[in-house]
């Protein structure tokens, strides 16, 4: 039996959300459940439903970075397509998460919207309509792209405690740029907006990113307005070695210490629980704009392999020493494949998973930028 120690984060349960309030803005419908009484950022997400004649229908769901308005944006071309009425319209689920932890501190199982049909024609004439979830964050050059003196670029992310880009750059050609966070450790919202920042004077980006680089990119796209909007060509975002998952070793901050050298603890947003919690956030469009690689050690016959000694008592086989491939995978994502000869960094026994020339080559020729 597997043992490991396992992270719970606890959280504060937030202020209670008020009943929604329904009115137009900028092509949208928004739904407004308070004008918050904290100053903690949250993400609120939520299905809706309404009456159609097969009955109530679901007729999309939705989800939201909040700061101090709580509030959830609907398209309401998506309120035609389901061919509901729009009096019917009720919140089902309704959902508040700490934004860093990801713990959810409220759950309202239905919420009445106010919405009718005129506030949805209204809604239709006003104005052009954009991503439901997204959210601009400080960061005026979103709407200035085209006149940015930064090129379109192709942007290596490295993960967790990183002491340093771990791609062998010398791979990669054209426009590219190394993202630096070293030595830290970031939720996937923190993480995501220091890309962000670092992005800024990019007119357009696509990502290469390893192991947690990849959640906060897939984070950043699916939140916030940045580079990755302007981005143009094939793969958005690719990855290797991402617990989109979860990993065993995340609450673990003796055994992440010595793989990557660093005191930068634990991480809750890695693990099982984490990772659950996120990807219940993140919906099938943005997981379909990421394509991912896993690996594992060689496994030769008749001899005990591993990547590194310590983690394959706490990881199922096959893991690359700090993740497992099955907690590896991204459904509604493009699964590149699985293989062996390739452990998660450098110190292991195989050689460290981003210095693989010919799949470095490959995430080069196909990315957008």
């Amino acid at each position: 039996m597997l043992s490991t120690q396992h992270l719970i984060e606890v959280e504060t349960p937030t202020v209670p959300l008020a009943a929604a309030r329904a009115s137009t803005a900028g092509g949208q419908i928004e739904l407004v459940f308070d004008d918050a009484h904290t100053d903690d950022r949250t993400i609120v997400a939520a299905e809706v439903w309404g009456r159609s004649d097969a009955g109530m229908v679901p007729v999309c769901w939705l989800s939201r970075v909040c700061d101090a308005k709580r509030s959830l944006l609907l398209d309401p071309q998506l309120v035609l397509d389901a061919g509901v009425d729009p009096a019917t319209i009720e919140l089902r689920q309704v959902r508040v998460h700490d934004v860093d932890s990801l713990v959810p501190t409220q759950i309202v199982e239905r919420m009445a919207t106010g919405i009718d049909a005129e506030m949805v024609t209204q809604a239709l004439q006003s104005g052009t309509r954009h991503a439901s979830m997204k959210v601009r964050y400080d960061n005026p050059m979103n709407t200035q792209r085209g006149t940015l003196p930064g090129g379109h670029r192709l942007l290596l992310v490295h993960g967790y405690c990183s002491g340093g880009n771990p791609f062998t750059t010398s791979h990669f050609s054209g426009d590219i740029a190394l993202f630096s966070d070293p030595n830290v450790s970031r939720s996937h919202d923190a993480f995501a907006l220091e890309i962000l920042n670092q992005s800024a004077p990019m007119k357009s980006f696509g990502v290469a990113a390893h192991s947690q680089g990849a959640m906060a990119a897939l984070h950043l796209y699916t939140f916030y307005f940045s580079g990755l909007d302007w981005a143009r060509g094939d793969r958005l975002i690719q990855s290797v070695g991402a617990p989109y998952q979860g990993t065993a070793l995340a609450g673990n901050a003796a055994v992440l210490g010595d793989i990557f050298g660093f005191g930068c603890g634990e991480n809750s947003d890695m693990s099982y629980t984490g990772s659950a919690n996120w990807l219940s956030l993140i919906p099938t469009s943005s997981r379909q704009q990421v394509w991912y690689y896993t690996t594992a050690f060689e496994d030769r016959p008749f001899l005990y392999d591993y990547c590194n000694i310590i983690t394959d008592l706490l990881l199922d086989d096959p893991d690359d020493g700090v993740i497992e491939r099955d907690r590896g995978q991204l459904p509604g994502a493009t699964n590149m494949g699985h293989v062996e000869d390739w452990c998660h960094t450098t110190g292991m026994r195989d050689p460290a998973q981003c210095t693989d020339a010919s799949r470095n080559a490959t995430i080069n020729a196909r990315a957008r930028r």
